[in-house]
Order: structure tokens, then sequence, then C-alpha cells
């Protein structure tokens, strides 16, 4: 039906991390056309957003036509969730952001044993933190997150620890958490695993201090690939903003 190319980085990385994604791809004709900005691909069309990012639409498509994945929430909520968490030995609270200030419902829990040592043998302020994502009918997703250690190995090691605190949320995560352990290796990594979507983020730089950091994401496929079409009741225009893109 159509695709979401997502790309991050410093702007000359970002183009070249585009034009290695569209040469994977697409047709190497199209993926041409794309790296140079043009619309009309032999694949189908790109639709902008306006603020420089795009989606590609298949030929036949059109925005009033939707993709609903069949995956349901978890009948576990996060209010349900914290019990195990709490006897993982993790430290929990119920938020209504997360740490940039987005919207996100969510039991928050961070590991309290996960320390990090500076050279000069301080701690550091690294954080090892999970977040159980429930916008009300359940949990849709499991954020895993390592960051503020200024070794990549180490905030590799704080989302290797919650990996699994993950899976005792409920047993269908058993699966997605299983795959994520076994390639959690430093890379960024995406694959859909049972009815779960898992993507690792590795960022050499841009946290604290611009320091690296580590995410992981088990989450259900988001309604339109998590894009926000505009029909032709909406207004001039194909598409609206995307819908919870990752700022890093």
């Amino acid at each position: 039906m159509f695709f979401n190319m997502w790309t991050a980085g410093i702007d000359s990385d970002k183009r070249a991390y585009s034009k290695m994604l569209a040469e994977a791809v697409l047709p190497a004709t199209d993926a041409a056309v794309y790296t140079a900005g043009g619309d009309k691909l032999e694949w189908g069309t790109v639709a902008g957003y306006g603020d420089g990012s795009s989606y590609i639409a298949a030929k036949g498509w059109t925005p009033a036509q939707s993709l609903t994945p069949s995956a349901m929430p978890l009948k576990v909520t996060k209010e349900k969730a914290l019990a195990p968490l709490q006897a993982a030995k993790l430290e929990c609270k119920f938020s209504d952001s997360d740490a940039w200030a987005n919207e996100r419902k969510a039991v928050a829990c961070t590991d309290p044993a996960y320390k990090v040592k500076d050279p000069d043998g301080s701690i550091e302020g690294a954080i090892a933190e999970l977040a159980a994502v429930d916008a009300g009918p359940g949990i849709s997703s499991v954020q895993l997150y390592g960051a503020h250690s200024k070794a990549m190995t180490e905030n590799i090691r704080g989302v290797k620890l919650l990996i699994p605190r993950a899976a005792a949320i409920d047993p269908s995560l058993k699966v997605a958490t299983t795959w994520l352990d076994k390639n959690l290796d430093g890379l960024p990594h995406a694959a859909y695993v049972g009815p779960w979507l898992v993507r690792t983020t590795v960022a050499l730089g841009g946290g604290i201090a611009d320091w690296p950091f580590v995410r992981a994401a088990i989450e259900l496929e988001k309604p339109n690939l998590g894009l926000k079409i505009k029909t032709s009741s909406d207004g001039p225009g194909e598409s609206d903003s995307a819908s919870d893109t990752p700022s890093n």
C-alpha cells in the first residue's frame, strides 16, 4: 500500500541514510528519482508533509483507504503491570508524559541496581528505564531505554537488563523479548515478531551532554504505519504531520 522511511542524524547523514534506504527497497530508477527529490515513481507517488518528511504511496492507493492492523492491545493495563514490574525489582510510577514532555500515559520504571562508573570511579547518572504505555484499553507498547552513560556498551547493558522485566508483563511478549535479546548487538534493527513490531535505535550522540543512548521498542503497528493521512474532506493537501515520529 505505502511505506514510511525515517532517518535520523545531522542533515548530511539523513541524506545519506535516505539514499541507502531508498536503494534497499525501491527499484534502482525509482531510488534515483526519490534521492534527487522527484515525486513520480514507477512504484508510486511521493507525498510530502511540508516539514521535510514524506510517505510513498503505491499506484492505485488513495488517502481514503486505511490500513488497520489486526493486533490488539494487551488485556493487561498499566495498573495491572505494576505488580510484576515491582516484583522484578524496578521502581515504578505512573506518568502522563515522557522525559521530553511528550504525552505518554504509562507506568514508567527504573532499575535502581543499574550503576555505571566514570573513569574517575564516581557514579554516572546513567539510567535503565522501562515504560509500559497504555492509552486506555491496555498496553500497546513497551519502551526500553539505556542512556546517560558515555559508554555505548553500558547503555546496551541497561536495555538488556530490562528485557526479562518486559517479558514478565504478559506471556505474549515473550516472542518479542526473545528476539530482542538475540539482536541487541549495538546496531539498529526492526522486525515484525509475532503481532509485535520490534525496533532498536542506537544513537552515537544526542543524549545528555550529547552522550550515546540505546532505545528498544516493542509495540503494535499503528494504523497507516503511524501516518495521519488527510482525505479530500480535510482540506487541501494529501497528508498531515507524522504521528509519534521519533525525535532522535
